[in-house]
């Protein structure tokens, strides 16, 4: 094992860990969702908030990165699976068969997001690119039936069992040439036990957000080490 590839295994044992205390320490729910943002992001309307309008959970968090946003932006860009991987947890991510590999360098032609594009979690799964505003910012939205498997489409009636999620990367600028990285997410879900268990902050919360907030210093590491 090289080194690089001992310090991730190192990495993904840290995260994990750090997921343990999370989930077992629910009550830091309060602090968990809002690592970072100050009141003003969590009070402002996002791109995409209409997405799910009214979220049982989710979280906003933000970051300060030394850099402008356009030698900021294109490390968001570049984000999914079959791009530059998630500036996270590799080692973790690929237990479970993402095949992930983080990129500490801008790749050819994948800075480029569309609506209508998939950003890939795994080789299998992956998340609707709904709404992008250009060198700022997308939103993912998704809709999943959990009883079948499938997906809902958009405009569909939802079913007794769903979960709708939207995940926005978002990135503007403050003084002094540097740039606040926002990240939202907004998720609704029936309000039953099963789906507080699993979607709430015993369980989905806890994981999502210790590689959320991962991904944002990767982006932070990445952009200002360029600079």
């Amino acid at each position: 094992m090289s080194q690089s590839q001992f310090q991730k295994v190192l990495d993904g044992i840290g995260g994990a860990a750090l997921m343990g205390v999370h989930i077992l320490l629910p009550f830091l729910h309060a602090w968990r969702v809002r690592w970072g943002a100050t009141d003003q992001e969590l009070a402002r309307t996002w791109l995409g908030d209409k997405l799910v309008p009214h979220p049982r959970g989710g979280f906003t968090y933000a970051i300060t990165i030394h850099a402008p946003i356009s030698q900021v932006y294109p490390w968001i860009a570049q984000i999914g699976q079959d791009k530059g991987g998630f500036y996270s947890y590799e080692f973790l991510e690929n237990l479970i068969g993402c095949n992930i590999h983080n990129a500490d360098c801008l790749l050819p032609g994948r800075q480029e997001v569309k609506t209508g594009d998939v950003l890939w979690m795994h080789p299998k799964a992956g998340v609707p690119i709904e709404l992008v505003e250009a060198g700022r910012g997308f939103v993912m939205h998704g809709m999943l039936n959990t009883a079948t498997g499938e997906t809902i489409p958009s405009g569909a009636v939802m079913p007794a069992n769903f979960v709708t999620v939207s995940w926005l990367f978002y990135v503007y600028e403050i003084e002094g040439d540097c740039s606040r990285f926002v990240t939202r997410w907004r998720l609704d879900y029936p309000p039953d036990f099963k789906n507080e268990l699993m979607n709430g902050r015993w369980g989905l919360e806890p994981i999502a957000s210790v590689m959320d907030f991962k991904l944002m210093k990767g982006v932070r590491q990445r952009a200002q080490a360029a600079r």
